[in-house]
C-alpha cells in the first residue's frame, strides 16, 4: 500500500495577552518587563495566517522485500534486456 504525507506550512501572527499583578504598578511593570515568554494563563488571538508552502512526500514503505527480490516470479529475475 502507498501513502504520501502532506505537509502544510503557514506564517501567523499571533498576539498574546496577559494579566499581571503585583503590589504596585512599578513592580508588575517590572514583572513584565522581564518576561521572555508569555505564561500559561495568557490569552492567545490570531490576527493574520499566510499559506507559505505545501509538501506533498511519498510515506516510508513498510515492504521488507529487498530490492533483488521484488516483483514476482519471472519478472523479479529479468535483466534490462541489454547483453551484459
Amino acid at each position: 500500500m502507498v501513502k504520501v504525507v502532506s505537509n502544510w506550512f503557514y506564517e501567523a501572527a499571533v498576539q498574546a495577552q496577559e494579566k499581571i499583578e503585583d503590589t504596585t504598578v512599578e513592580k508588575a511593570t517590572h514583572k513584565a518587563h522581564l518576561q521572555l515568554k508569555p505564561g500559561e494563563n495568557a490569552k492567545y488571538t490570531i490576527s493574520d495566517m499566510r499559506f507559505q508552502k505545501k509538501l506533498i512526500t511519498t510515506e516510508k514503505n513498510d515492504d521488507t522485500r529487498t530490492k533483488k527480490t521484488e516483483g514476482s516470479g519471472s519478472q523479479a529475475r529479468k535483466g534490462s534486456g541489454k547483453d551484459e
